[in-house]
């Protein structure tokens, strides 16, 4: 990709240029990247780059440019004087990742490592200091990975109700009560759910669902209290000693 074609696609981060050119060069037996690849389908989280077959995602810290200065007494724009005198291009501040605030990226990460991603981040030094050793470490995570089979269709909403009843751990007859289906029509829901998610049974279905980031693990309707009938435990009844006092 040519400094035009950033310039066409809205692209302004030098470092990603820069990653790019690096990866299509050295990397050029690993698969294509994707941008901006969003990653969660319940939250609007990306990756600068990834792999989704592999499960590989990129991101490069430090290339935001940030807000442009501007002044304290009259609010215009700083900008660069040339050495003619002329006003030059605007002074940018450092962007959040530059400042090392990456707080904010927290929760993303968390996340994506609880789905079964990998994410590599890079920093400016890197890409143009170590380039070999990076393009080494995404080889190394790609090779570590099995490419997954896509769906053949997207889930529907109903499909997705149903498969968060399931990860929940609800039967069929309380998952059909909860949803107002009946039993046959929720059983369809599931196989029709197994069929697009490649899988054969219930618990598959949920697993590749939540690592394919189509459930939120942290939005799983679990009940309050779950009764667990133990071997052996005694169930209260008429024989039932009476508690200690």
């Amino acid at each position: 990709m040519t400094v035009e074609d950033y310039k066409e696609s809205g692209k302004s981060s030098t470092l990603e240029m820069a990653f790019d050119a690096v990866y299509e060069r050295l990397g050029s037996d690993l698969p294509k990247l994707e941008h901006e690849y969003r990653f969660h389908a319940v939250r609007r989280w990306r990756f600068d780059r990834a792999l989704p077959d592999y499960q590989v995602a990129v991101e490069l810290e430090g290339g935001a440019h940030g807000r442009p200065l501007r002044c304290h007494n009259c609010g215009s724009v700083v900008r660069a004087r040339k050495k003619d005198g002329s006003p030059g291009g605007m002074i940018m501040s450092a962007g959040a990742h530059q400042r090392g605030h990456f707080q904010e990226d927290i929760e993303k990460y968390n996340s994506a490592a609880l789905l079964g991603w990998i994410v590599l981040r890079f920093t400016h030094d890197d890409v143009t200091g170590e380039p070999f050793a990076m393009i080494d470490s995404v080889r190394k995570a790609v090779q570590s990975r099995q490419p997954t089979v896509p769906m053949i269709e997207n889930l529907i909403p109903k499909e997705v109700d149903i498969l968060y009843l399931i990860a929940a751990g609800y039967a069929s007859e309380e998952i059909a009560r909860r949803v107002g289906l009946g039993d046959n029509t929720v059983r369809n829901y599931v196989r029709s759910a197994s069929q697009k998610l490649c899988t054969r049974t219930r618990a598959g279905s949920v697993a590749r669902a939540i690592v394919w980031g189509l459930i939120d693990p942290a939005r799983i309707p679990f009940p309050d209290t779950v009764e667990i009938d133990l071997p052996g435990k005694q169930k209260p009844g008429a024989d039932s000693p009476a508690p200690a006092g």
